[in-house]
């Protein structure tokens, strides 16, 4: 039996079930996680057709090889292997409706939504350098002609309302649940995005709306190559 190893929170958990996916094919792989809650602040509702376990010596009886993913290294088909590391690369997304991982659909709405990651990334050091600020935020909104056309539509969703308020007070905060902010992103008309997994996978799986996103993604300073998923995101320098 081969498994993924969910870490990290939700947009870095999508994509390990998409990479699990494209080695091993839906049906032939189960995760493991040491979490009590599989999905962090989620639950595991979230993903189709993946049986969860917790991290036991069972589980590691049955797979006893850990593979730490590498773009370009691929998995023998049919070990018994556990998919481990940061796994974030669309080249593993070729061929793969991303939407059939998932339990739900989005929310149609005709919001414009602008997604503010601050609270984790502040307290992270790899992550710090990427929190936008006002100024970016406006470039980004102003550089989406949807957003121009329909300003009065713009809401906020955030994992931090305190910054989210004090860099864009002219906006109104939705505080709604993580997965209710996920599905909205998914629905919405256009969709400003932040240096966030989460918000990514979002926009990706959002069918037809306008998205900016920065320029640069993180991740030891990486660039945001490694996430053209679509030709609908326009990348916003700093």
């Amino acid at each position: 039996m081969n498994f993924v190893w969910l870490n990290n929170q939700f947009g870095n958990q999508i994509w390990q079930i998409a990479v699990a996916t494209f080695f091993f094919g839906r049906g032939n792989f189960a995760a493991i996680t040491s979490y009590a809650v599989p999905l962090k602040g989620i639950g595991f509702h979230a993903f189709l057709h993946v049986p969860c376990f917790p991290f036991n010596r069972e589980t590691s009886t049955l797979a006893p090889q850990t593979v730490y993913v590498k773009r370009g290294v691929p998995i023998p088909r049919g070990t018994n292997s556990i998919i481990d590391g940061q796994l974030q690369d669309v080249a593993y997304l070729r061929n793969l409706d991303a939407r059939q991982l998932l339990t739900f659909d989005g929310i149609d709405n005709d919001f414009r939504i602008v997604h503010v990651r601050g609270g984790d990334f502040f307290t992270s050091e790899p992550h710090r350098p990427y929190v936008k600020n006002r100024d970016w935020y406006l470039k980004a909104i102003d550089a989406v002609p949807d957003m121009r056309k329909h300003r009065d539509k713009i809401v906020l969703l955030t994992n931090d309302k305190k910054y989210a308020g004090k860099i864009l007070p002219e906006f109104l905060i939705l505080d709604v649940p993580p997965l209710t902010a996920f599905r909205l992103m998914m629905g919405c008309r256009s969709l400003v995005i932040s240096a966030s997994t989460f918000s990514w996978w979002a926009g990706y799986l959002n069918p037809s709306a306008q998205i900016a996103c920065p320029s640069r993604w993180c991740g030891a300073g990486e660039d945001s190559a490694k996430y053209y998923g679509h030709s609908r995101l326009m990348f916003i320098p700093d």
